[in-house]
Order: structure tokens, then sequence, then C-alpha cells
């Protein structure tokens, strides 16, 4: 009898059930108790001791009545599993529920487990919980471990608070426990998500601390509000200045900025991430975890303002989403994450209240990932809750069936209510006259480009690659700082990516550096090639210690073909292009 193995305390239990089930099944049939109200015609039911920590039964065709004297029981309808099935549920407390902190009021999980792989239909879980551990406001949830996502993530509960039951039907069969779906607090109710959330995030770093790198002379003033929900100071960034900005608050906020920033990078996630939700409109996410910097470098003119406001509301609920929904996920990021984008936008452009905006992303996630793990030949209908390891799976498939399954998770526990009324009773923190941060600055040097200056990102290209390739980024190349650059996607084989420039011989000049942006991989190393009304003018091979400067006199140029091709090392998927073409501008 093959045994369904989950967590590696169990590995006693798949010998000893083998040995007792038979013996089990005849003490119920010569000596247990009739079956119930509650229990499937002519199903058994065991009622061990009072004390075991495990009850274990076998299925019949009329099904199975699992009594635990903790006050758990399992009921399996007839048809969910072959009869002769061994299912047992054991009472403990296992180390996920660490996870969970004060999630879990009574430190209990409840381990089902089953000889065979999951029921056909699904299965009730009756648990015991504490109405009075409770707060005012929550409500409980019977949660499952998932081990692919790594979440607890829920089912649908039914609470009776009268006998302090919580009845939950099981899609399969694994560790469950019951959690509450959010905890009240002074800074305002934080869900269960956001706490897991925050849990598996590095640790809060300590505030931004700007010390020891002057803020220029040319920013004339900051004003930093506290309890507006960041706390940030301003330092010195090369030639512009840069805001150290943390989350004070125990969920996700957004911070609206009314000046665009050159960058935006966190010490809680990595450039991938940074850049996934780059692409989605809004403010800067701020997690509760680590500190963001955002770069003003250069200041977007000579004299200006950026004011910054904190909000949580439904746009910032999507944007959080998108980025558990990619971190779930690192062996399959591009994938996952340019899908979790593109549902993001979708959200983001739908209804305006906070509820409706996050179904619309779940449901889209939920089409979206089903369909990636049909393409890898994983079968979503039969195959999705089987306790199946991770290590028994390709890392991306896993790991994208593991992000489903939390996507489910949250549709199950109707997250998307909670999330409506977290953003209604979170509101904004900030208004126009006490706005969370202001910056004003005043003479700051050259950033206003001279007259007949256009940077090459300005222009309208077309590009053979759809992406981020031919738009405006920020980069060192060589240890230089180049803030004002055009990205150009790399091919890694034939034929290139290319950039073309429509230039309607209404510029005399182009200079630029061609380089390799510090995210690109250590050996790569690349061509550029430029090509002028299809003759090439120009080819540099480049890599990370190496750039190529051009200058080009483009006065007589209707077209102008720029393309980048690996020539040696590496070249991964990337969400953002490796090559840049440094501080690239035509001269009128």
């Amino acid at each position: 009898m093959a045994w369904i193995k989950l967590y590696p305390f169990r590995i006693w239990l798949a010998f000893a059930l083998a040995v007792v089930a038979s013996l089990v099944i005849g003490i119920v049939r010569s000596s247990g108790p009739a079956p119930g109200p509650q229990q499937p015609a002519g199903a058994q039911a065991t009622t061990p001791p009072a004390g075991a920590d495990a009850v274990t039964g076998q299925v019949t065709a009329a099904g199975l009545t699992l009594n635990h004297p903790g006050g758990a029981s399992l009921s399996v309808p007839a048809g969910a599993l072959p009869a002769g099935t061994v299912v047992a549920v054991t009472r403990g407390s296992a180390a996920p529920l660490r996870q969970l902190g004060a999630l879990q009021p009574d430190g209990v999980s409840w381990d089902v487990a089953a000889s065979v792989e999951p029921p056909s239909l699904p299965v009730t879980l009756v648990i015991p919980y504490d109405p009075a551990a409770v707060p005012a406001g929550a409500r409980p949830l019977v949660t499952t471990y998932d081990e692919l996502s790594g979440w607890w993530v829920p089912v649908k509960t039914t609470a009776v608070p009268a006998t302090g039951k919580l009845i939950a039907e099981l899609p399969g069969f694994s560790l469950k426990t019951w959690i509450l779906d959010r905890l009240p607090g002074q800074a305002g109710s934080q869900s269960w998500l956001e706490y897991q959330g925050q849990a598996r995030l590095p640790p809060r770093s300590d505030r931004p601390q700007c010390a020891g790198r002057a803020v220029p002379p040319w920013v004339r003033q900051v004003v930093v509000n506290p309890g507006t929900g960041v706390s940030a100071c301003v330092r010195g960034d090369g030639d512009g200045f840069a805001i150290e900005a943390a989350d004070t608050r125990p969920y996700p906020v957004t911070l609206d900025l009314d000046a665009p920033a050159a960058r935006v990078r966190s010490t809680a996630t990595d450039t991938t991430m940074d850049d996934l939700l780059g692409q989605l409109p809004g403010g800067v996410l701020m997690l509760p975890s680590g500190k963001s910097t955002i770069g003003y470098a250069p200041p977007p003119a000579p004299v200006g303002t950026v004011r910054g406001r904190v909000r949580r509301d439904g746009d910032t609920m999507v944007r959080w989403l998108v980025f558990e929904a990619a971190r779930i996920a690192p062996a399959a990021r591009t994938a996952v994450g340019t899908a979790a984008v593109a549902c993001g936008k979708r959200a983001l452009s739908g209804p305006a209240l906070a509820a409706q905006r996050v179904a619309v992303l779940l449901d889209c996630l939920a089409q979206a990932l089903q369909t990636q793990l049909r393409k890898s030949g994983f079968d979503v209908a039969g195959g999705l809750w089987r306790p199946v390891g991770a290590a028994r799976l390709p890392a991306a498939v896993a790991q994208t069936a593991g992000a489903l399954r939390w996507v489910r998770g949250l549709q199950a526990g109707n997250f998307a209510a909670l999330a409506g009324e977290l953003a209604a009773s979170g509101g904004e923190h900030g208004t126009a006259d006490r706005p969370t941060l202001l910056v004003r600055w005043a003479g700051a040097p050259r950033w206003a480009r001279p007259p007949g200056v256009t940077p090459l990102f300005s222009l309208v290209s077309t590009a053979s690659v759809p992406g981020p390739t031919g738009q405006r980024t920020s980069a060192r190349l060589a240890g230089r700082s180049y803030p004002d650059s055009t990205g150009a996607w790399v091919a890694c084989a034939d034929p290139p990516a290319t950039l073309t420039y429509h230039l309607a011989k209404k510029f005399r000049r182009l200079t630029a550096v061609a380089g390799l942006a510090e995210f690109a991989p250590p050996d790569l190393a690349v061509r550029f090639q430029l090509t002028a009304d299809g003759r090439t003018v120009a080819s540099h091979v480049v890599d990370h210690r190496a750039t190529a400067t051009i200058d080009l006199d483009v006065s007589n140029v209707d077209s102008l073909v720029i393309s980048a091709v690996r020539t040696a090392g590496s070249c991964p998927p990337s969400p953002r292009p490796f090559g840049v073409l440094g501080e690239a501008s035509l001269f009128s």
C-alpha cells in the first residue's frame, strides 16, 4: 500500500497504520457507536480512547467518519476515496505554525493524511476553536499549509461560535489549523496575508540613516511629517539627491510622488522585483520590511519640488499581490511575473473599488497561471491539490503550481472583500497642506538640457522585440554613472534585437557611451552596431570592463538602426535590457 508522505514526522505512521488498520476496523465493526446524524448512512466511525494523538480508520463503500477526542472530526463521503483507504487525523504542533505567530491563538495543528491520493469529492473537517480568542471585527478561517507556495492558505469556512467549531470543506489532505483573518492594532488592522508576507520578508531594517552623506547645498528644504506612515530622510546621491524611506506601518502602503524618480530600489526585494513593480502605474510600493531608495539623480529640472503622500487602497493591494505572486515563483519569475504585471495593469484600469480591483486581479491570475501550467503538461484539474512534494516537479512548474494554489486560497478565503474593508479603513495618510514628505530645491546643476539636445529615449522607436527597450534607464557603466540613458535588448542569437529611429535628417550629431548594465551577467560581451540608411557606420564590442564611445555625424540620415547581439558569455532571460547607450543624445 503506497502512503502519501507530506511531512517528515509522519514517516513512522506509514508503517504503523499498515499494521493496525485491520485491527482498528475490526474493533469499530464489533463495538463502535452507531452512525450519528452527521455521518453518511452506513459509514463506519472510530472513537479512540481520550488522550490519543492520532485516530485512524479505513474507508468503506459508504465512506468514513473519524472523531478525535480533541474535538476534531473528519467526514469522507461515499465515493470520495476508494474502499480500503486508510485515513488518519493527528493532533500536534507543527513547525510551520511559527510563521503564523499571533494569527494562530492556540498553537494546535491537525494533520490529515491518507494512503491514496486526494479525494475525488470534498471531505468535511470540523476543528475546535475558541470564540473568545477572536477579536472584535475579525473572523476565524480554517487554513491549509501549502508546501509548494510556503503559505498557510484558507479554505471556505463556517464558524459556529455556540459550539466552538469551525467547519470546512477540503480539496485535499495536509496540515490544517485555524487563524484570524486580521489582527487589529494601533496602526490599523493587518490582514492574515500581510502578516504572513511580512514574516516571509527579510527582517525589518533600521530606520533610514542619511548621516555622513550630506544633502546637496542646492536642496533648500526637507520636511518629513511623523505619523503619516513613512520614515524618511534625504541625502546626496552622485550628481543629485536620494530619499531613503521606510514603511512604519505593519502593512504595505503606496508612496505617491508628484515628481517622477530616476530610479527606485528596495532592500526588501531584488532588482528584478523592483523592475516588475516599476511596470505598474502608480506610486512606490513600500513594504513593512527593509527600506527604499528613491533617487533623483538627476532631478527633473533645475528648480522643483517633490511631495509624497502615503495611501492604503485598492491600488496598493493590487501592487502588493502582484509582488507576492512573483515572489512565490523565483524559478518561474519571468513568466509568472510577466503574467502578474499584465493582470495588475488590467485590475488597475478597471473598477475603482478596492474589492473589485483585487477580485479582477485574482481571477486574471488564476486563469493566467492555469494556462501556463497546462502548457507545461501539468494536470491542473486532477493534480493541483495532490500531495506531491516540490522536489518531484521541475522547480518552475512546482512554483507556478504553488502560486496558483496561493491564488485559489485567496479566492476561497474571500480576500477581495477583506482587502476592500482594509483599504476603506486605511485611507490616505498625509494631505495637500501636510504631506508625508516634501523636498524643495533650486539651482540644481546642468540637469536642464541645453537647447537643441534631445535624449535618444525621448524619440519614438520601432523595436523588433517588445518590452522596455528604447526606454529611459539609469546605469553605471565601467564604474561611471549615466543617469539619462537608453536601454537596448541584447539578442542572444540571430536575428539581432533592433531599435529603428526615423531621424528624417533633423539632427546633425549622435553621441553615446555603449556598455552593459551592472545587473548583466559578468561574462557577457555584446556587439553594438549602428546602421544609417542601410550602411554600417559603427560597430563596437563591449563588456563590463570596456565601454565604447559613439560620436556620429547623422546630418543626412533618415533612418538609424541600432542592434545589440551577444558575442560571448551567458544571456539568461531578464525583464530589463542588458545593453545601455549611456547619455545617448541627438544634437539639432
